[in-house]
């Protein structure tokens, strides 16, 4: 192949193409790339020649704008191909930097909610912002950095709304038991933010500022420096909000009235640092992340705001050392991180004033050994180890739970794969019974991207400090959590025409959660954490991707529903003994719809996101209506030289949509956004 593709071209050929090309006054300004085409090309080293000449022809029609009677040059199907041995993560999807930079200045929690049907169950505006996968509780799904966990020991959760999503490069998401080698003990799902180098790129410097309705003003900040063997990256984010948006009052008196809302303003700021070194197959990374946030918290409708409103100041800091070796199919990785979070709630009203610190050590060990295309082994091991001190609860507490994994993969055939993972807990020097996972992928057509996966898994979550030591309230004698999770997936891919491609994915699940940890009403005035009845959640998630694309456009559509009924057994009244009700917040029904265009330097996209009836108590008599919103962008990205300006302007709940997510707290209508994005790059 080499032989064939041996191309020459002179210094001076090059030039007279260039001249022709960009006309006399160009002719000194591509001298010194033409001179190093022409270097490169007389050297001995065919391919490469090949390739530069290329790009010389391309680059002089990109610039000269002259027409081109054919410039298409159609070559066969090319498919690249690796090993399955990962394909018992069923139920992944994610946010790749380009959807991630729409959302700079706004939360995770507006990110995944805007375009995908998970349920965010979320308060309003810089208010809490949980997830719900598959019908389980937020306490089910896992929020991680750089496979690091960060929700909160004490209350085993993270809030959405606090999270910026331009903090990450990339964010997977995984459901059910795609989460399992990843984390421990979530049944839900995975929510992984991941930072990562641009190897070989020199400067990159993003600038990003956005203001929208309700007095919203968000300035985020992006560096990149390096080499191909040093990187550094610089995050900054500031955000500043009062959101005294109106909204219809339904509830408070006879007639609906239009009121605005009260005590919702929310500062936040952040920074993050993130350093990578490289050697042939070695790769050392540290990263540092603080964020910030002071916010007044509304209270429902139906209660007047106070004169001294409740408030509550957040602050972490996040540190991360990792190291990754590689030598040939042998990958080892080695993590530690040091994380410290704060949170001091004041309700002067009320009389509190709670202060939480919460420290915690986190170790990771991962092996990965291949085999050929044969067999692959993953053995790790994690240790995290949590000191919390809080006026909440009667003295420090601290918990250390220890994790071993082991995992194999193995190509049984051509069309078959398997996948099996064992798990060990020891929490306080006790341990727990072990947790599996058992999964299967079979590829029935050879010329036909078709596949079908199994899985079954069990899975355990163990109570939070909260559930344990919260005063009054906390249960020490709390079970832990135990529950095993089913799922069959179908996935379709096809191509038409190498213009148009499908794909399609349908899944049904079921998950079994024994003895459900939940907070209720106890035998003295207040509540107390208990195992309830079990918590069964079963149904169906199916999505549909579709992309066109052409010389000059691209038509991207993206769609999900999903199908859950989730409940436990009885509820507060004995009528509904035995029978089967919804857990609370708990849709059973959700679509999202994402319709992306572009054509040229402009682009634009429509969201439409439907949420179903929500029931709001545990015997199913009250509930939340359905709702649908609409969002609309549109924008237009401008090159000069170095410099690449992106101007977008959006519109959330374009038909002025009263709804809630959350009873009494309601949401806000038509308001509008415009974000900025410089990009310079060298």
């Amino acid at each position: 192949m080499g032989r064939l593709l041996k191309i020459g071209i002179s210094q001076k050929t090059c030039q007279t193409i260039k001249f022709k090309a960009f006309g006399k006054k160009s002719k000194e300004s591509v001298t010194d790339s033409c001179l190093l085409s022409s270097r490169q090309l007389n050297r001995k080293r065919p391919v490469k020649r090949t390739v530069l000449f290329l790009l010389v022809l391309t680059g002089i029609q990109l610039n000269a704008q002259f027409a081109v009677r054919d410039d298409t040059i159609h070559i066969d199907e090319v498919k690249i191909t690796g090993n399955r041995f990962g394909d018992y993560l069923t139920g992944r999807t994610g946010a790749d930097s380009a959807l991630i930079s729409e959302y700079n200045g706004n939360s995770l929690g507006d990110l995944i909610s805007g375009n995908s049907p998970v349920y965010i169950k979320s308060y309003g505006p810089g208010s809490l912002a949980s997830p719900s996968f598959r019908g389980t509780t937020a306490g089910h799904t896992a929020i991680a950095w750089n496979n690091i966990s960060i929700e909160s020991p004490m209350n085993g959760q993270s809030d959405l709304s606090l999270v910026p999503a331009g903090i990450a490069d990339d964010i997977r998401i995984f459901y059910g038991t795609g989460s399992m080698r990843e984390m421990r003990g979530y049944t839900g799902g995975l929510i992984n933010l991941d930072t990562k180098p641009e190897w070989g790129e020199k400067i990159n410097l993003i600038f990003n500022p956005a203001a929208g309705s309700f007095g919203r003003r968000s300035l985020f900040v992006k560096s990149r420096t390096g080499n191909a063997g040093f990187q550094s990256v610089t995050k900054a984010y500031i955000l500043r909000a009062e959101n005294d948006f109106p909204y219809l009052n339904s509830v408070s008196g006879d007639v609906p009235v239009t009121e605005t809302r009260k005590n919702c303003q929310v500062r936040q700021k952040g920074f993050s640092q993130e350093l990578y070194f490289r050697k042939p197959g070695h790769e050392i990374s540290a990263r540092f992340w603080y964020q910030g946030s002071e916010r007044n918290l509304p209270v429902p409708i139906i209660t007047p705001a106070p004169d001294k409103p409740e408030r509550q100041n957040d602050e972490s800091f996040r540190s991360m050392i990792e190291y990754d070796y590689q030598v040939n199919q042998t990958k080892l990785n080695l993590t530690s991180a040091f994380i410290s979070d704060r949170l001091d709630y004041t309700n002067e009203q009320a009389s509190v004033d709670s202060k939480n610190s919460v420290n915690r050590m986190i170790l990771k060990g991962n092996l990965d050994l291949t085999a050929g295309s044969l067999l692959n082994i993953n053995l790790s091991a994690g240790n995290e180890f949590d000191v919390v001190k809080t006026n909440n609860y009667n003295g420090r507490q601290a918990r250390n739970v220890l994790s071993v994994d082991a995992a194999a993969g193995l190509n049984i055939m051509e069309w078959l794969t398997a996948n099996f993972l064992l798990r060990e807990t020891l929490m306080d020097d006790r341990f727990l019974a072990p947790d599996f996972f058992a999964g299967a992928s079979i590829k029935p057509f050879r010329t036909l991207d078709y596949l079908l996966r199994a899985g079954f898994s069990r899975n355990s979550r163990i109570p939070t400090l909260n559930d344990l030591y919260w005063s009054p309230g906390g249960n020490r004698d709390l079970d832990n959590e135990s529950g095993y999770s089913t799922e069959i997936t179908l996935e379709a891919r096809n191509t038409i025409a190498g213009l148009v491609s499908i794909g399609t994915d349908l899944t049904f699940f079921h998950n079994h959660i024994k003895g459900l940890i939940q907070w209720r009403p106890g035998e003295y005035s207040y509540w107390q954490a208990d195992n309830i009845d079990d918590l069964i959640s079963e149904g169906l998630e199916a999505t549909l991707n579709i992309a066109v694309s052409g010389n000059m456009y691209a038509i991207r559509m993206n769609a999900g529903y999903i199908r859950t009924i989730s409940g436990i057994r009885g509820g507060e009244n004995p009528e509904n003994s035995g029978k089967r009700l919804q857990l609370i917040y708990i849709p059973a029904n959700m679509f999202n719809m994402v319709l992306r265009a572009e054509r040229r330097n402009l682009y634009s996209a429509f969201r439409i996101n439907h949420t179903g009836k929500r029931f709001t108590d545990m015997d199913n008599s009250r509930y939340l209506p359905p709702f649908t919103v609409a969002d609309l962008d549109a924008g237009i990205k401008m090159a000069l030289r170095k410099t690449i300006t992106d101007i977008r302007l959006g519109v959330d709940n374009i038909f002025n949509i009263d709804y809630q997510n959350i009873a009494y707290y309601p949401m806000p209508r038509r308001n509008f956004n415009v974000s900025v994005i410089f990009q310079i790059k060298n």
